[in-house]
């Protein structure tokens, strides 16, 4: 386990002054009651004249008690392994062990790890064998003091070195936890932003799909008023109520395109039904264009029994083909054929089950293409979008190539036209 430092938050900082003012605090109970103990020893001393035998052991042990609560200040403040060993020894020379030798083998534990254990004893046991140079006892007693106190220090020392590992474990554990929460936490706030964006992608085509084909039926009647002027009032007022028609229109479908983006059911008001189609058919022919429609026998049953997210995507589909047409095509009749694909088995009634409703499109083009508007050129690419995000598919067959699919290659037309193909599934995938 590599050293860890230890932190220099305030909450840190109180934790070490409150372990070392408890460990003066016993340190000085200790020496006291060491005073007494030494104050019953009898005869001078061999090693310093003029001085009482207890007067130097006690002298000794009050310089190894100052040393020990010294040494623990940085020992406490940051990964000092040889200063903790260095109080271990010091620390069992007296006749009480030190508070401060159980602090820096918990600290040892806790920044070295268990496999400082072995140096940890063998600092004790140095310790333990230096203490009859402070001892009271003599003689045999000595030898019964020094294995009496090595059989009870040793114990403690372990088991504050496993203590300080656990701790660590702890705090590890917690770090890891703390990093771990971080990590939840930054990827739900990525997953949230994404799913603003696909929600606010969404919202554009769907405003592009919705509003686009009326806006330009706006723009439309508006410069048949401008550049016509052989028309009556009558039909004045019949172009002008088709715009005012087209804009409440455009209105309306904007407040219902939230509701219609909501996949919980709430956009169930919103739903498209035929009358919604035949409606955008009348605003064309209105606006002049002429369309030739033609469908399948079973294609407004079918239309009606799709759920409400396919029958808004062919209400779409018929908008932008329609406007496309309208926009890009070189005038005259625009073709389009609705049809049903079968599914391969039967429904759950025993009827002929529906794979999807196809909705194609044919337009001659000009000689030349026309130049793209600024902002335009996307209809097709949002329609192809939101077909693939309903499991269906979008092909374009331009003048001069076909690029339908492979199914439904005998529908290509020749050259000279424009054909776009949308296949909207029956049933749009559940989530």
């Amino acid at each position: 386990m590599a050293d860890v430092p230890v932190s220099s938050s305030a909450h840190a900082r109180r934790v070490q002054i409150l372990v070392w003012s408890g460990s003066a605090s016993i340190t000085v109970v200790q020496t006291l009651l060491a005073l007494l103990r030494y104050l019953e020893l009898e005869g001078g001393s061999t090693v310093v004249p003029g001085l009482a035998r207890w007067q130097v052991m006690y002298a000794g042990h009050v310089l190894i008690s100052l040393a020990c609560l010294l040494l623990l200040i940085p020992v406490l403040r940051g990964p000092r392994p040889s200063l903790s060993i260095l109080i271990v020894v010091l620390g069992l020379i007296p006749s009480w062990p030190q508070v401060a030798v159980y602090v820096a083998a918990t600290v040892i534990g806790m920044r070295q790890g268990a496999r400082t254990t072995p140096v940890v004893v063998v600092a004790m046991t140095v310790g333990v064998g230096l203490s009859p140079l402070l001892n009271p006892s003599r003689g045999e007693g000595a030898l019964l003091f020094v294995t009496t106190y090595a059989v009870s220090t040793l114990p403690i020392c372990i088991v504050c070195v496993m203590l300080g590992v656990n701790l660590q474990a702890r705090e590890e554990l917690l770090r890891s936890a703390s990093r771990e929460a971080r990590l939840i936490r930054t990827t739900q706030e990525a997953r949230i932003a994404q799913s603003r964006a696909e929600e606010r992608s969404r919202i554009s085509r769907e405003m592009h799909d919705s509003l686009a084909h009326r806006l330009s039926l706006v723009s439309l009647h508006a410069g048949a008023l401008q550049t016509r002027t052989d028309l009556d009032i009558g039909s004045v007022r019949k172009i002008a109520g088709s715009i005012h028609t087209l804009a409440a229109d455009a209105g309306r479908e904007l407040r219902q395109i939230l509701a219609v983006l909501h996949d919980d059911g709430s956009g169930d008001g919103a739903r498209a039904t035929w009358s919604d189609v035949e409606e955008v058919l009348a605003h064309e022919r209105e606006a002049g264009q002429e369309v030739d429609l033609h469908l399948a026998g079973s294609w407004v049953e079918a239309f009606e029994a799709a759920d409400a997210r396919s029958r808004h995507a062919v209400l779409r589909a018929v908008e932008e083909l329609l406007t496309n047409a309208r926009r890009h095509g070189a005038g005259g009749a625009v073709r389009l054929d609705c049809e049903v694909e079968a599914a391969d088995g039967p429904d759950d009634d025993g009827g002929d089950g529906v794979a999807a409703l196809v909705v194609r499109c044919v337009n001659d083009c000009p000689p030349t293409p026309r130049p793209t508007a600024p902002g335009g050129g996307l209809g097709l690419e949002g329609l192809c979008e939101r077909l693939r995000l309903l499991g269906g598919e979008l092909h374009v067959s331009q003048p001069g190539g076909r690029t339908a699919a492979p199914d439904r290659s005998d529908r290509a037309e020749q050259s000279h036209s424009f054909v776009v193909m949308a296949a909207v599934p029956a049933q749009g995938p559940t989530d």
